[in-house]
């Protein structure tokens, strides 16, 4: 499953009343799903390449340590406001969205794969970004295989990963903003930014 056609599906499991029982739920699993992300890239660098974790390891601790934070918030919330409220009907899935967004992400991968193989080494922070639109667990690896390879520095491995985060979260939240309802925005949307803001700020203190 994609960051890009998991968080339509959440967004549109999200078009409930306001405050209703299924905003609130899809709502607080979007916080816990598309906030906690740094550990996603924890877990994917240390397979692929420690090196890059270690080098990374500010920008992640600080991004999880915000994510955490938020994600327990609004889960307390959720659970509270949930217990008290009966469950109703939401809206159905629209097809021809969801077939939109997937050729959507075939055509960013498309790219990506030609960018690479036209500029090679030196395009990879144009790709990592430009992939990272669509899932920025597939940008991560390909960063980190690079270095694991020796084709690229554990230095140089930072920007390129950082920058498909930030395209990624302009996914999150572009979907966020408008594939579900204001209440689930709002409860993923600062998560979103909170934590981004975060890992960029671990990656200048290198």
């Amino acid at each position: 499953e994609t960051d890009l056609l998991a968080g339509w599906l959440a967004g549109q499991a999200g078009l409930d009343a306001p405050d209703g029982p299924l905003t609130i739920a899809i709502g607080t699993d979007g916080v816990a799903r598309d906030v906690p992300w740094p550990a996603d890239a924890a877990i994917l660098l240390a397979a692929v390449s420690p090196a890059t974790l270690a080098h990374l390891w500010p920008s992640i601790a600080l991004g999880g340590v915000a994510a955490v934070a938020y994600a327990a918030i609004f889960m307390r919330r959720g659970a509270e406001k949930a217990a008290t409220t009966d469950a109703g009907p939401g809206e159905a899935f629209d097809v021809k969205v969801a077939l939109i967004l997937a050729a959507t992400l075939t055509a960013v991968l498309v790219a990506v794969a030609a960018v690479l193989a036209w500029q090679g080494t030196a395009g990879l922070t144009f790709a990592a970004g430009l992939a990272g639109f669509a899932d920025a667990h597939s940008a991560i690896v390909s960063v980190a295989s690079q270095v694991a390879s020796g084709r690229l520095s554990v230095p140089e491995a930072g920007l390129p990963i950082l920058l498909a985060l930030t395209t990624n979260s302009g996914t999150k939240l572009f979907l966020a903003a408008t594939s579900g309802s204001r209440a689930y925005a709002l409860r993923v949307i600062p998560g979103v930014l909170i934590v981004l803001a975060a890992m960029w700020a671990g990656l200048w203190m290198r």
